[in-house]
């Protein structure tokens, strides 16, 4: 299974790197009918984003509307939310407010099912952060799912990623699928992780995440379909605590600062690779995704970087013969600490 495994891991390390005023608003009032001003409002809509190919007599495009000072000047701009049938992927197009006339900025596409959508404020930049929590059901094809937070800053008309956390993941493979094991003896094998995100309301604000991984086998061998989850056993564990906070220098939410010891320059540490799930079972990631002052992402080898202490905790145990525990419904993705 090495090429299905190392495929399953890539699929994760993109889903890593591709999410009252602090309350999540819930993303499930979908069914209703547009008026006939939200009607000429999806036109308009349409054509600003180019995306005319979404009209179609026979399907209905549903709305919504979310309001924040998104730009930063003090004003309440808007984001029309856009979803037909047609469509998987949901529009989301940010109107400027110029002395409540409403002038188009640009737009962004959510490939995942939106589930919940809501604006944070930041002090520190005296403006609001878009908050979204996105669901990528792929148990059909990949045999994974995925539920993320993503929070987008519109910057110099453009929208941005500043901080994308794994809420929830699970991917199943076969020990078959390796080629190594004869079918008789094969066992499903399920990986997963859960994180609880909180956070804290600051100037800057600190967001902190516990994420809890595990791996576990099935208890029945020669099994053609997946087996329920009451059928799998935890074989090996891992908590991880970190820290990210949000430094004005870099515009985004880091985990620390470091310097590139090729080129001597200071750079942004985004994410460590090895946080992902699949290192209980060997697969090494000794890599951190940067953010230079140039703006460029990249990921590359921890040894180049000279890092600064970051708030990390990383704890790992083997529970052999312990159920896995059923999947965990999706909690509020942050919680203000006072």
């Amino acid at each position: 299974m090495h090429l299905q495994k190392v495929g399953i891991v890539v699929m994760f390390l993109l889903c890593v790197f591709m999410g009252s005023q602090y309350g999540y608003k819930k993303y499930d009032q979908l069914s209703r009918k547009n008026t006939e001003k939200e009607d000429g409002w999806i036109h308009k809509i349409l054509g600003d984003t180019k995306k005319e190919g979404w009209i179609n007599e026979d399907v209905h495009i549903e709305t919504r509307k979310l309001e924040g000072d998104f730009i930063g000047d003090e004003a309440l701009d808007q984001i029309w939310i856009l979803q037909g049938k047609h469509k998987k992927e949901t529009l989301l197009a940010l109107y400027e407010n110029k002395h409540n006339a409403y002038q188009y900025v640009s737009c962004m596409e959510i490939m995942g099912e939106l589930k919940a959508i809501q604006p944070m404020k930041m002090k520190g930049i005296q403006k609001d952060l878009l908050v979204i929590e996105e669901y990528m059901n792929q148990l059909l094809g990949s045999f994974e799912e995925t539920t993320w937070i993503k929070v987008y800053d519109w910057r110099t008309k453009k929208v941005l990623p500043v901080l994308t956390l794994i809420e929830e993941y699970h991917a199943y493979w076969n020990e078959l699928w390796d080629g190594k094991k004869p079918k008789k003896e094969s066992r499903w094998l399920q990986m997963a992780q859960k994180s609880y995100i909180q956070w804290e309301n600051d100037f800057y604000p600190i967001v902190h995440v516990v994420s809890h991984q595990n791996f576990s086998a099935s208890k029945d061998r020669n099994q053609i379909e997946m087996p329920s989850e009451d059928n799998f056993q935890v074989e090996k564990t891992r908590e991880i605590k970190r820290e990210y906070y949000w430094n004005p220098n870099w515009n985004a939410f880091i985990l620390g600062e470091g310097i590139d010891q090729k080129t001597g320059g200071k750079v942004a540490i985004l994410e460590d690779l090895s946080d992902n799930p699949f290192t209980l079972v060997g697969y090494e990631e000794e890599m951190y995704r940067i953010k230079r002052a140039s703006g460029q992402m990249e990921e590359v080898p921890k040894n180049e970087i000279i890092s600064n202490k970051m708030k990390k905790d990383v704890q790992v145990s083997l529970n052999k013969n312990k159920a896995a525990s059923s999947k965990m419904k999706n909690c509020l993705a942050f919680y203000l600490i006072t």
